[in-house]
């Protein structure tokens, strides 16, 4: 009795052609999720960059993939490399790869590194609640040191964007007067002291700076005639983007 199914059986009129080669089987293409639905897959979490605004719903993503496929991620660092695979630009690439380094011995997680421990991580840097509060209370006690007066500036605006204080670019009024709290009392003096003192924060970063130049014009100017030198504060400025919140 023939091979062929009833359908595909040969004429017997038919030509043979003996050196025709036998039919090749279908090749197998490997299934690295087998045991996940197609339309599951198409589920799976975006790459993260770290922007605030959009944690809340990549966690949910990473969260319902990790229950809907729980037979392979039976462990909790199995769910924490998933959730970090997915960390691979800006400032989330970069605390992926700070967490791995504080948290893994010869490869391997410590006995502590629970997903639950791990979240609470992520939340602290990433949930934007948390870090609004978080840049509430840094702005509050943000002060200029002497001799970094650019490095206040950057702080100063980019903890008032992180804090809610600008929003769509419309800048907040109080935030002159907080600019000015903030700023170094040689300076404050100088630029509230003045005939005309200006009002908008822009204009008095400008005076600011005006100020500031000055005052290290004459310091240049006796040094190299008396020889002296200020003695500057430690360099202990708060720089967001360079920290992490572990």
């Amino acid at each position: 009795m023939s091979n062929f199914p009833a359908a595909q059986q040969p004429a017997n009129n038919a030509p043979q052609n003996p050196e025709q080669p036998p039919q090749q089987q279908q090749q197998q293409v490997f299934d690295p999720y087998p045991t996940v639905d197609r339309r599951e897959r198409s589920r799976q979490p975006k790459d993260f960059n770290g922007d605030e605004s959009k944690y809340k719903l990549w966690i949910q993503m990473v969260k319902n993939y990790l229950i809907a496929n729980a037979q392979r991620f039976s462990t909790d660092q199995l769910a924490i490399l998933f959730a970090i695979s997915y960390m691979t630009e800006g400032r989330a690439a970069d605390w992926a790869s700070h967490y791995i380094d504080m948290h893994q011995t010869n490869g391997k997680f410590l006995p502590t590194d629970t997903w639950v421990e791990f979240k609470k991580l992520l939340e602290k840097s990433f949930d934007i609640r948390k870090t609004k509060q978080k840049a509430q209370t840094d702005f509050s006690v943000l002060k200029h040191k002497p001799g970094h007066l650019e490095e206040y500036i950057l702080n100063f605006r980019t903890l008032a964007q992180r804090a809610g204080f600008i929003l769509q670019g419309i800048e907040n009024p109080m935030l002159a007067v907080d600019f000015l709290r903030g700023l170094h009392p040689t300076l404050r003096v100088k630029i509230v002291q003045q005939k005309n003192a200006p009002t908008t924060l822009e204009e008095i970063i400008e005076d600011a700076r005006a100020f500031n130049q000055s005052y290290y014009q004459s310091v240049q100017w006796k040094d190299k005639i008396m020889g002296w030198t200020p003695k500057l504060a430690p360099h202990t400025t708060f720089t967001p983007h360079s920290t992490f919140t572990l």
